[in-house]
């Protein structure tokens, strides 16, 4: 039992800190974590900032895509942007 509330105080402090973190990052260190929608906010912004990563990365690949043979393709197919697993 002794050890489940040490756990559970370990994990408590863990969520503090991450608050405090989140807070930091925020700009809101000392007036508590940051709110639902500021962190949406902050999610959609690295959301957008990844699809634009994604859109130049297309942009760049497609015309060489286009320029392989049947041969190439099967091997860039297998080395280039596996599968992913899940969402990131």
């Amino acid at each position: 039992m002794e050890r489940l509330r040490g756990r559970s105080a370990r994990e408590c402090r863990r969520h503090e800190e991450w608050h405090d973190a989140d807070a930091r990052r925020d700009g809101n260190a000392g007036r508590g974590a940051a709110t639902p929608l500021q962190r949406l906010e902050r999610r959609e912004s690295m959301l957008n900032s990844r699809l634009e990563g994604v859109r130049k990365l297309k942009a760049a690949l497609e015309p060489l895509y286009q320029l392989f043979g049947a041969e190439q393709k099967q091997m860039a197919d297998k080395l280039l942007l596996p599968p992913m697993m899940g969402m990131m």
